[in-house]
């Protein structure tokens, strides 16, 4: 057992201690066994002999003077700011006066009063400088009715009635299958309504023909 010598600490500065490591140190430098200072403190010598270990190593040059620790601390994100959004534009309404202006005094009388009564009516107010906001009002339908309405007129006039035709034909045909189709769907619920009974024991049959 290595035999510690208490004698170096006597002239050391003990005020780093507590009050119980600086009593069992004094008591060891005094001479006295770890033994004799467990009894003296009612403690067992593991103890004591623990407590010395600690008195010594604090006064120790090694593990006193411990090196401060440099706490690394990392760069602070900053937030990322947002783009800013731009405000939405309110919608500018339509100006029905600043639309493109057709010349419609091109074209001749005759033509016009060879047209269909309301498309014959809007050009001559037309004619007569009035906005479409205008023309609607006396007429009774929407500003963008009357652009439709005007621009039907300028095709017929201008010799392209044969598109408008084409589409108005092809119209007329769908409108003509939609309603055969919906003709024989009303038919077949109807017939289905009738001959129910019969259906589903023809339906019945088929499904015991195949177990």
């Amino acid at each position: 057992m290595i035999k510690i010598n208490y004698e170096e600490y006597r002239d050391r500065d003990l005020s780093a201690l507590s009050e119980k490591q600086r009593e069992f140190l004094l008591a060891a430098i005094d001479g006295k066994r770890v033994t004799e200072i467990a009894a003296q403190n009612n403690c067992c010598r593991q103890n004591a002999s623990e407590i010395l270990k600690k008195a010594r190593e604090k006064l120790s040059s090694d593990t006193y003077k411990q090196p401060e620790r440099k706490i690394e601390r990392k760069p602070e994100r900053k937030p990322e700011r947002k783009p800013k959004r731009k405000p939405n534009r309110p919608r500018k309404k339509p100006d029905h006066k600043a639309r493109i202006k057709k010349d419609y005094t091109k074209y001749d009388p005759s033509d016009i009063d060879a047209l269909p009564e309301n498309l014959k009516r809007i050009i001559l107010l037309r004619r007569e400088n009035l906005s479409y906001k205008e023309i609607s009002q006396i007429i009774g339908v929407t500003p963008n009715r009357v652009g439709i309405l005007l621009t039907r007129a300028a095709d017929i006039l201008d010799g392209n009635h044969e598109r408008l035709e084409e589409r108005s034909r092809r119209r007329k045909e769908s409108a003509k299958v939609y309603q055969k189709n919906r003709d024989r769907t009303l038919e077949n619920k109807e017939y289905y309504k009738r001959n129910r009974e019969k259906i589903l024991q023809k339906i019945a049959e088929k499904r015991k023909q195949k177990k």
